[in-house]
């Protein structure tokens, strides 16, 4: 939080706990100038000015209340907006070759799905998740996952870093869990039997 967004949250705090405050000292005020303005104070022009004083004072803080609230609101949104959008420069990258992935840098708790990706002679790093959507296969896998998960097609994966149509060439997984559907899991577990001669083990085949 930058110190322009924190002096904001403090004055609408101060604003919305001493609203009643704030509305006697305007109705104080405005029944004061009201009264320096007015030349003779019999009951019936003062009982008239105080009365235009109090709704004058309800209106001048019912109009600050409310603006305070909308310009809160809209930074609140403008803020969720920015914390849904991913990071452009991570994200706009296509191709990965021969680099260190932390597999969190992919992750999105809104679910992001990341499409057209190619990782090649990668180690992708966990501790994390990655659930593979359609379209998706690991060539030349370097190695075995010890987890690899089939789930049903739709499955709701919050956990994991979500990818379609994404390729991970002979890639290293270290700490990865991998979910993905039955059709994308027997499609590499056959790719692996014809690169390596393995057996990829898959939980749910």
């Amino acid at each position: 939080m930058n110190r322009d967004t924190g002096m904001w949250d403090a004055v609408v705090n101060f604003f919305i706990r001493r609203a009643f405050a704030i509305f006697v000292v305007a109705t104080v005020v405005c029944l004061a100038l009201v009264a320096s303005l007015t030349n003779e104070l019999n009951p019936q022009v003062m009982g008239v000015w105080v009365t235009v004083g109090i709704l004058t004072s309800l209106l001048v803080s019912g109009v600050a209340l409310v603006v305070v609230l909308a310009v809160a609101a809209v930074r609140k949104a403008r803020d969720f907006i920015v914390a849904f959008e991913p990071d452009k420069k991570l994200y706009a990258k296509d191709r990965f070759e021969r680099e260190r992935v932390n597999i969190s840098d992919f992750y999105s708790k809104y679910a992001v799905v990341h499409e057209n990706k190619t990782f090649e002679d990668c180690e992708i790093q966990g501790p994390g998740a990655i659930y593979l959507h359609e379209n998706c296969d690991m060539p030349q896998l370097a190695c075995s996952i010890s987890d690899f998960m089939v789930v049903k097609d739709g499955a709701v994966i919050n956990s994991a870093a979500h990818f379609r149509n994404t390729s991970f060439r002979n890639c290293k997984f270290s700490f990865v869990v991998v979910f993905a559907t039955e059709e994308t899991a027997r499609s590499i577990q056959r790719s692996c039997k014809l690169d390596t001669g393995q057996d990829l083990p898959v939980v749910g085949l």
